[in-house]
């Protein structure tokens, strides 16, 4: 139908598409660092990009102290006007 030389462009043009997919999945096979979190090491995982992470580390002990220093300064200063509140709204009441 297409002739010979159609014919021969036709089956080219699917030896390239065939090769072009075969190497894309060996090249993206290839690249690949991991594909579980087995395959790392104790204190790691297998992230989305395939490459081995380690676990973040959260110090709690330290956001705490943090935290609650931040928070003192606010918390005395409302209760000592707490404490004025109550001492002016008693001398009113008197």
């Amino acid at each position: 139908m297409l002739g010979k030389k159609g014919d021969v462009m036709l089956v080219t043009i699917l030896i390239l598409i065939i090769l072009v997919i075969i190497i894309m999945f060996v090249d993206n096979f290839a690249l690949r660092g991991c594909r579980r979190d087995s395959e790392c090491g104790d204190n790691s995982y297998c992230g989305v990009d395939k490459e081995c992470h380690t676990h973040p580390v959260i110090e709690r002990e330290i956001i705490k102290e943090r935290v609650a220093q931040d928070l003192l300064f606010p918390s005395v200063i409302l209760g000592l006007a707490l404490i004025i509140a109550a001492v002016i709204y008693k001398w009113k009441v008197n």
